[in-house]
């Protein structure tokens, strides 16, 4: 039988990535810092950045409305 390695997911919500990206180095030493004591890489996921969302449902509902944004 094979095993497994045990595996880390990470995942960055959109409050720590902002448009500047001034919080990236951070979140690549979090990554390297797993994949050194691990390893192996870790699966990653990374939300939209912060405030992206709000103005993407923004723009939808105008539109809906048939109004420009």
């Amino acid at each position: 039988m094979t095993r497994l390695k045990s595996t880390a997911v990470l995942k960055f919500g959109g409050s720590l990535i902002d448009l500047s990206g001034a919080n990236i180095p951070l979140i690549i030493k979090c990554i390297s810092k797993i994949k050194q004591t691990k390893g192996f890489g870790p699966i990653v996921v990374v939300s939209a950045p912060k405030g992206f969302t709000d103005r993407l449902q923004a723009i939808g509902e105008a539109k809906a409305r048939g109004q420009n944004y």
